[in-house]
């Protein structure tokens, strides 16, 4: 899939509590998300669907704690979080890498 088959739509289905609709992403995407969002302070509840399984789709479902809430802003620090343990788990993969003799120029 390229870039342009991806699609977000955040629908509010009744204060504090919102489906979102992540096309062009699949199983690993929608369970990265869900946990995290899970363990996330303010987040009541969080899981995903995947509508049909020959479809790039996935449905995130978030209850927020507190119901006036900005989901943008949830999602945000939420994907920052994923981010930045991405980012960590990536230098630990290369200094372990190193360690063992491996040349890593190439994926730095």
């Amino acid at each position: 899939m390229t870039g342009e088959d991806f699609e977000v739509k955040i629908r509010r289905v009744e204060p504090g509590t919102y489906e979102i609709q992540l096309r062009g992403e699949d199983d690993t995407i929608g369970n990265l998300l869900a946990t995290y969002l899970e363990l996330s302070e303010g987040i009541q509840l969080s899981y995903y669907t995947r509508p049909h399984p020959l479809k790039e789709e996935i449905v995130l479902y978030v209850k927020l704690e507190d119901p006036d809430a900005d989901i943008r802003s949830v999602l945000e620090r939420v994907l920052g979080e994923v981010l930045r343990d991405l980012e960590e788990a990536r230098k630990q993969y290369l200094e372990a890498l190193r360690r063992y003799g491996v040349s890593v120029e190439d994926l730095e």
